[in-house]
């Protein structure tokens, strides 16, 4: 599913779009998954505006968004979204690798 060489590149985006904090020594993708699954719960509590905004920029689907928000408990809700999330971040990733223009050297 993803190379490990993309590990840091995911970690930096999803830090960067939801303050995830990581150490040095960080687990593999299901610790980051926990990680991204608990901010998204806080948003789904606090702040349902921002999550439909970063929801929005990332494109994320909407049917599959209104689906994964009817999954019951929050954090049902949230490790649905973070699913989501963790697909479409990949996919940007793979997108920009695929087309990045090549450097000099």
């Amino acid at each position: 599913m993803m190379e490990s060489a993309d590990f840091p590149d995911l970690i930096r985006a999803l830090s960067q779009n939801y303050g995830l904090e990581t150490t040095p020594g960080f687990g593999g993708f299901e610790e980051l998954k926990v990680l991204l699954a608990k901010a998204l719960k806080g948003l789904i509590q606090s702040n349902s505006e921002k999550l439909l905004t970063i929801m929005y920029r990332l494109d994320i689907n909407e049917a599959l968004f209104r689906q994964a928000m009817e999954t019951g408990s929050e954090q049902n809700q949230a490790e649905a979204i973070a699913n989501l999330v963790l697909e479409r971040e990949l996919k940007r990733l793979e997108f920009r690798k695929k087309y990045k223009p090549p450097t000099d050297s």
